[in-house]
């Protein structure tokens, strides 16, 4: 997998120039991008400026070195379309996992990592691999192919024949680290809450 990853021509850029804070060539793919962070000394730029001005420096790199081959740049096919890594973000969950046993069940505190790889392909869609010291998965949207909503007088009834589930894991994550480009302005810190459900 690595060597076809590392044999494919990359995706054109949009702009090129050089780090302001270390030198590095940098390359922006996505014509949307208006920050990067330096994949070489961690410093967050303002990619929309003509000189990059430089916002903050974020965490050195060698600090949170990936956990496999995969690195910031890398090309490869997915699904028939060329695809290349343009950003990476590593993130801590601090949660609590349900577990049962016979004396009884309840919630225990976990604390995990992973990182979160943002590929886009040629046509500049995007594609989320995620992956922990345990391997890679991947998120996939779902919808259905005639969505709609049931009547008001149906809506309750529906829900009301669903099996109750238990929370299985729920907890927030914080961004710890981050280099690529983006859209929008990373921030060190930055929240997301979550839960996950099961019988």
């Amino acid at each position: 997998m690595s060597a076809n990853i590392r044999s494919q021509q990359a995706l054109a850029s949009v702009k090129q120039f050089n780090c302001p804070n270390c030198g590095n060539a940098l390359s922006l793919l996505h014509p949307r991008a208006k920050f990067i962070a330096c994949q070489y000394c961690g410093t967050e730029l303002d990619a929309s400026s003509e000189t990059y001005h430089i916002l903050r420096a974020l965490v050195p790199p060698k600090k949170h070195k990936p956990y496999s081959f995969l690195k910031l740049g890398m090309k490869g096919v997915l699904n028939g379309k060329k695809h290349q890594i343009i950003a990476r973000s590593r993130w801590k969950m601090d949660y609590k996992e349900y577990w049962s046993d016979e004396d009884g069940s309840g919630y225990s505190d976990e604390i995990w990592y992973y990182d979160e790889w943002l590929l886009m392909a040629e046509d500049r869609t995007y594609f989320y691999l995620v992956e922990d010291r345990e391997g890679y998965s991947i998120s996939e949207e779902i919808i259905p192919k005639t969505p709609m909503l049931l009547p008001k007088n149906l809506r309750m009834k529906f829900y009301n024949r669903q099996a109750k589930s238990v929370v299985r894991e729920y907890g927030k994550a914080n961004l710890v680290y981050f280099e690529g480009e983006s859209n929008y302005q990373i921030k060190l810190g930055d929240e997301i809450s979550f839960a996950s459900f099961g019988r």
